[in-house]
C-alpha cells in the first residue's frame, strides 16, 4: 500500500473519478443487499452534497484492503464525523457487492504541529483480485455529503523496501510548471530552491538530496475535492 500524493504531496489532487469495472467473484459480506439494491450512482446522486472522495493510499494488493480517505464536503469542509458507511462496486452503474463501516482515526505526530486536516477515515474491505473499483462514502449523522471515488487493486505493487533502488519519479518542477509557483505549493512565501529539480533529475545527477511531504492548505483541498 502507497501513501498517496493526495495527502502527502504539496500539489493535492482528489482520487480521480476514471476507470470502470473490475473482476467479479466478490461477494457481498451483509445478508441484505448492500445500499438497498441501488446503484452506486444513485446513491451518490442522493440528496446532499456529491462530492469526490480525497484518497489517502492507493495502489492496494488483493486481500483484506485498509483504504483511507478525506471527505471534503462542498463548502470546502472537511468532515470529521465519528463513521461513515462505505459501499464498494465493480462499475458505477452497478449495485453494489460490499458494504462496510469507515471510522475516523487521528493523523499526525502526538505534540506536533496541527496540520488542517488532523483525523482521516479508514476502512477494510476485502477485494480478492485486481481491479479497478468504486467506493462511495457517507459519513453518518449531521448534513448529508456522499463521496465518491476509485480503490485501484493490481496484484504484487508492494513499496520498496529498505535498500532497494529509489523510485525515478519526475516530480513537477519551476521549469515542468512554467515557473508557476502556485501549481507547486501553497507555502508562503515558497521556497524555490526546493522545486528546481525532480527526484528522477537528481538520481541521474547521483546528486544526495532529501524528499519532503507538508500537507497542502485547506484551500487547496477544497479546490481538489469539488
Amino acid at each position: 500500500m502507497h501513501p498517496a500524493a493526495a495527502l502527502t504531496a504539496v500539489s493535492l489532487s482528489c482520487l480521480f473519478l476514471a476507470g470502470c469495472g473490475g473482476s467479479g467473484g466478490d461477494a457481498p459480506t451483509a445478508a441484505v443487499a448492500p445500499g438497498g439494491g441501488k446503484t452506486v450512482e444513485e446513491l451518490w446522486r442522493a440528496p446532499g452534497d456529491d462530492v469526490a472522495v480525497v484518497a489517502g493510499t492507493s495502489n492496494h494488493e488483493p486481500g483484506d484492503v485498509r483504504v483511507s480517505f478525506l471527505v471534503v464536503d462542498a463548502e470546502g469542509r472537511v468532515v470529521t464525523r465519528p463513521t461513515a458507511r462505505v459501499w464498494v462496486a465493480h462499475a458505477l452503474d452497478d449495485k453494489p457487492f460490499l458494504e462496510s463501516t469507515a471510522k475516523l482515526e487521528r493523523i499526525g505526530v502526538p505534540g506536533g504541529a496541527e496540520a488542517d486536516a488532523t483525523h482521516i477515515y479508514v476502512a477494510r474491505v476485502r477485494l480478492r483480485r485486481p481491479g479497478t473499483y468504486w467506493l462511495l462514502a457517507e459519513p453518518e449523522g449531521g448534513r448529508m455529503v456522499q463521496a465518491l471515488g476509485n480503490v485501484v487493486v493490481t496484484e504484487n505493487d508492494s513499496p520498496p523496501d529498505v535498500g532497494d533502488p529509489a523510485i525515478a519519479s519526475e516530480t513537477p518542477t519551476l521549469v515542468s510548471a512554467g515557473g508557476d509557483v502556485s501549481r507547486l505549493t501553497t507555502r508562503t512565501p515558497p521556497d524555490e530552491s526546493l522545486l528546481r529539480y525532480s527526484v528522477a533529475e537528481s538520481l541521474r545527477a547521483k546528486a544526495p538530496f532529501v524528499v519532503t511531504f507538508s500537507t497542502p492548505s485547506s484551500a487547496r483541498v477544497a479546490r481538489a475535492a469539488l
